[in-house]
């Protein structure tokens, strides 16, 4: 069997004893091929019997090759392919193997063996977030956890932080991660420092404002009184002429 035109380039299959082979016989031959050579072997320098013919003839009615069908793989095809190939793809029929990996929760080269505890995905490539609740491992196919987050954390794989977590909470809750620990930490002093930021602008209004106002009122009675002498000086002004 060969991959090329030269059979020198590929392997030896099945080779007949001194007798002549029976004329239906089955021979299994296991490997990739592009072609099959059937021939009489005539090296030079040799020794051969006495009566074999150096040339010689084979009239080849048939040859048959079979490959294994689907799902199943290996010699005399008895083998069952595995049904975790990703993508349901077939196994390698000599082999075995699924040669575009696993689907997501197996691995190994025939794909039969399933995820160790803290990996999941198509050939168990990923890792657990490791913050699913009571420690349990995630789901083998998609990282979820099932049984949900430890306090502090979020979202399908528990692998986001919440932020809105305060330091007392985390104390209370027993909490001991360090990034928990210091993002509720930083938390607590942005609103710290939101509230100081409320408190300034608040006594800046009661400081400066209020006076303004006041002020503003103040003129704005004075400008009132202002315009009524005016009117009354005028109508005084005016009823004096009338009598002189």
């Amino acid at each position: 069997m060969s991959n090329t035109t030269k059979k020198e380039d590929g392997s030896l299959c099945y080779k007949n004893d001194l007798d002549l082979p029976p004329l239906d016989f089955n021979t299994t031959c296991v490997g990739y091929a592009r072609y099959i050579f059937y021939f009489n072997e005539r090296l030079p320098g040799v020794s051969y019997p006495s009566w074999y013919e150096m040339r010689s003839y084979t009239e080849l009615c048939e040859v048959v090759v079979l490959e294994c069908p689907s799902e199943s793989y290996g010699l005399e095809c008895k083998y069952q392919c595995s049904s975790h190939c990703l993508n349901g793809v077939t196994c390698n029929h000599v082999t075995g193997q699924c040669e575009n990996g696993c689907a997501a929760g197996w691995t190994g080269t025939q794909c039969n063996k399933t995820c160790h505890a803290g990996r999941y995905g198509p050939d168990c490539t990923s890792n657990c977030s490791g913050n699913c609740r009571n420690d349990d491992p995630c789901n083998k196919k998609n990282g979820h956890c099932d049984v949900g987050c430890l306090p502090g954390y979020r979202g399908e794989l528990c692998h986001k932080v919440l932020l809105m977590v305060s330091v007392e909470k985390v104390a209370l809750l027993g909490i001991t991660n360090p990034t928990v620990v210091k993002l509720a930490s930083m938390v607590h002093l942005a609103r710290i420092a939101r509230r100081l930021v409320l408190r300034i602008v608040l006594t800046f209004a009661v400081t400066w404002m209020v006076p303004v106002i006041v002020y503003l009122v103040i003129q704005d009675h004075q400008t009132a009184q202002l315009e009524t002498t005016l009117c009354d000086f005028k109508e005084d002004s005016t009823t004096d002429r009338t009598e002189g």
